[in-house]
């Protein structure tokens, strides 16, 4: 019997967050189905559904007159894309002589990502990443020639400091701690202002149901690199 798995924003919107909404019958395309279960929430592969249903594949009269269609999975450990692509192609070269009709129809393996995100959108998010970078290097530069000039209006302040006895070592230590409290300072508010620029972008495209792997958040790694 017709069966249906619901996503979680529709289960919430139209079900009321029904515990019991499995075994509930709907009505799907003017068809009775049986809600079977709820995706787990911002589950919407392949991009943004709320609704899943079983293939329904009718064959055709003849061979040759069916229609294409698009298979997602996952590779095996260890299998690369040259080796699924070798095994499909070899299969549809079997299928193509055993059957005349297939002589023209063939299987491209690629992944997923690279079907939903072209190469100018992604070339252009890394342009975007490199001009980030050149503007964080050009702001550590200008810090750096910051804190090399108030240095510099400090010799008359080190020269006292030293001529009462203190070290080169803990005059070092004052001007790292400085330096240290100043990054602290700074980083703490431009992560504040990442953490809202997120939380904000995020919301604003929410009315637009942007597909599951659109999650833009803050990187451990990218902060890490910029530490």
């Amino acid at each position: 019997p017709p069966v249906v798995l619901i996503g979680h924003r529709l289960w919430e919107s139209v079900f009321r967050s029904d515990p019991k909404v499995a075994g509930t019958t709907v009505r799907v395309d003017g068809k009775p189905a049986t809600v079977v279960g709820v995706l787990p929430p911002k589950f919407g592969f392949p991009e943004s559904e709320e609704m899943w249903l079983p293939a329904d594949i009718t064959l055709p009269a003849k061979r040759g007159e069916g229609f294409r269609l698009n298979v997602m999975g996952r590779l095996r450990d260890g299998v690369t894309l040259e080796r699924a692509q070798t095994e499909m192609s070899a299969i549809a070269q079997q299928l193509a002589a055993a059957y005349p009709e297939n002589k023209d129809t063939t299987v491209r393996v690629s992944r997923f990502i690279d079907e939903n995100i072209p190469d100018r959108v992604r070339n252009t998010f890394y342009t975007l990443m490199v001009a980030v970078l050149g503007v964080m290097l050009i702001a550590c530069v200008n810090v750096t020639n910051l804190q090399l000039a108030r240095a510099a209006d400090r010799t008359k302040e080190f020269a006292i400091r030293t001529a009462l006895g203190s070290g080169r070592w803990r005059m070092v230590r004052q001007s790292l701690a400085e330096g240290l409290v100043l990054a602290a300072v700074g980083a703490a508010i431009g992560l504040g202002m990442a953490q809202y620029g997120v939380i904000y972008f995020m919301e604003a495209i929410a009315d637009t149901q942007p597909p599951f792997w659109i999650d833009v958040r803050l990187d451990l790694t990218v902060l890490a690199f910029v530490t």
